[in-house]
């Protein structure tokens, strides 16, 4: 009764309990079986997975091995083009293999990854000029006019302080554009640490001040990029692990080159 169940249900992929013994069969198309323990190799997850999981597992398995099959019988595999792709296949496979398994095993400490960084600050510029601002609203013409005059001959290295000048004090950290194109179209036009004339923009009084900027070759803070700075030296590493390799294998290998170039320069 029990192995009906079973292949009642991987026949019709309805909800079964699929926790049978290590060596029993799941489903079978034609000769070829899918047993529970290749199951739990190819997936380790299975006996967590629902019902339905398990179940469209299994349909996927016998959809695929039905092409296979049919591919089989009608020779697929005796055909050159078949024959020649899957000699490609098999080829790289190997290498991917070859070099999974001589770099998998790298290992790099901060300190080298500091190295790194401080080695080619050029791989961590931030690539476009970053400005920080500060837009002023006023409340009025007059208020906006005596906060000027007070103000234009100060060098602000921060955003200002709050003033009963002043309505509404906004600040924009490190952008890359204006955040209001009627105040200033270019960040890069304006004056650092100067505060601008008012001007009437969005039915209000406004000036900009830029208090600070980095130029679009100032490198990043290594805190911000040290990760990507791991990634960058592991390819490194991997790099001259591989060439290292080649070179020690050109010594064991005879390597031969009969070519004429036929290329058009």
């Amino acid at each position: 009764m029990k192995k009906w169940l079973l292949v009642f249900c991987t026949l019709f992929f309805l909800g079964c309990d699929f926790l049978e013994e290590k060596g029993s069969m799941l489903v079978q198309v034609g000769e070829s079986r899918l047993t529970l323990h290749s199951v739990r190799e190819k997936v380790p997850n299975w006996d967590s997975l629902s019902v339905e999981q398990q179940s469209n597992f299994l349909k996927a398995w016998v959809d695929e091995e039905l092409l296979y099959q049919a591919a089989l019988q009608m020779k697929f595999h005796e055909r050159t083009d078949v024959a020649e792709t899957i000699k490609h296949a098999r080829r790289k496979i190997m290498i991917d293999y070859l070099v999974s398994d001589l770099t998998d095993s790298l290992t790099i400490s901060e300190k080298e990854v500091k190295d790194f960084y401080e080695e080619y600050p050029e791989k961590f510029l931030y690539g476009k000029h970053r400005f920080s601002i500060a837009i002023l609203s006023y409340p009025n013409w007059k208020l906006g006019d005596l906060y000027f005059r007070g103000k234009k001959n100060t060098r602000f290295d921060r955003a200002p302080s709050a003033d009963y000048r002043v309505r509404k004090i906004e600040s924009f950290e490190m952008v890359t554009e204006s955040p209001d194109s009627c105040l200033v179209e270019d960040l890069r036009s304006l004056q650092l640490g100067v505060l601008t004339n008012f001007k009437v923009c969005g039915n209000a009084l406004k000036s900009v001040v830029l208090y600070a900027k980095e130029d679009s070759a100032a490198t990043r803070p290594f805190e911000n990029v040290k990760e990507e700075a791991a990634v960058l030296l592991r390819l490194e590493k991997r790099k001259q692990l591989m060439e290292k390799f080649r070179a020690e294998q050109k010594k064991k290998i005879a390597v031969f080159a009969d070519w004429n170039p036929s290329a058009t320069p």
